[in-house]
């Protein structure tokens, strides 16, 4: 696997957890709108790293859930080396 794809899955997941942490004290509404905020980040990473990654069309309407099954899936993928 490119150390490139392995280094952006890592800041990816290091952003991740720092950043999970402000959202538990929210309310609903706004951990929502933070999580978008801290997934759509997370995307940017791949997406500036100029490794190949296309955002998806329809990512703007995906539920934080899927996104961050993508975004995971995507990060595990990239540090293993294999499909989980």
């Amino acid at each position: 696997m490119d150390d490139k794809f392995k280094t952006v899955a890592q800041i990816s997941q290091v952003f991740d957890l720092m950043s999970k942490h402000s959202e538990s004290n929210q309310t609903p509404k706004v951990k929502i709108k933070m999580a978008h905020k801290r997934l759509d980040q997370r995307l940017r990473f791949y997406l500036v790293s100029d490794n190949g990654i296309i955002k998806p069309d329809n990512w703007e309407s995906l539920s934080v859930d899927e996104k961050e099954k993508r975004l995971n899936k995507l990060d595990q993928f990239n540090i293993s080396g294999s499909q989980q």
